[in-house]
């Protein structure tokens, strides 16, 4: 089973954190979740990554990937081939191991301007069959943010979705 994450790019609401710990405990002990999804340019999907690491070691088992654009792409293989030949030099660490992704998913749709990060959280919604989701109607104001589009996008393909804001618009609920 697979978790997503994806949330509004800015984000400051530390608190949250605890409970995306929660949810991602309860999807690896109960759901079997042994893939989680990260997209990138959000301050919220790197809280959450850093927030998370530690537990990770406690389950090597679960991989952890980063779907990228193309405009990402020529940084995120370098840090790639970082990882892979700093995983080589000690196979027992599972921290030193965890600290990285375990692959980059890049896809030549994911091409460049805003469009390509809708088409990549797209495919994080299609590769998973649970989300957690930072969606505060608030913060993505009057304007349809990437975050509200694919809040929407995943409701309506029956996703499982947990989010972790406080306020939900209330048509979504």
């Amino acid at each position: 089973m697979t978790l997503g994450i994806l949330g509004h790019r800015d984000f400051d609401d530390k608190e949250k954190l605890e409970e995306v710990k929660k949810i991602v405990v309860d999807l690896i002990e109960n759901q079997y979740v042994d893939r989680i999804l990260f997209g990138s340019r959000s301050e919220f999907t790197h809280a959450c990554y850093w927030a998370i690491v530690d537990i990770l070691a406690r389950y090597p088992h679960v991989e952890i990937y980063k779907y990228c654009t193309r405009s990402e792409t020529a940084y995120l293989k370098e840090e790639s081939e970082l990882a892979n030949k700093l995983e080589a030099i000690d196979h027992k660490d599972n921290n030193f191991r965890i600290a990285f992704f375990d692959g980059v998913y890049y896809n030549e749709k994911f091409n460049a301007g805003k469009v390509s990060y809708l088409m990549r959280d797209k495919q994080i919604v299609k590769d998973s069959q649970f989300l957690i989701m930072y969606y505060n109607k608030d913060k993505a104001g009057l304007t349809r943010s990437g975050t509200s589009i694919m809040f929407r996008y995943a409701k309506n393909r029956g996703k499982t979705i947990f989010n972790v804001a406080d306020k939900l618009d209330e048509e979504l609920k």
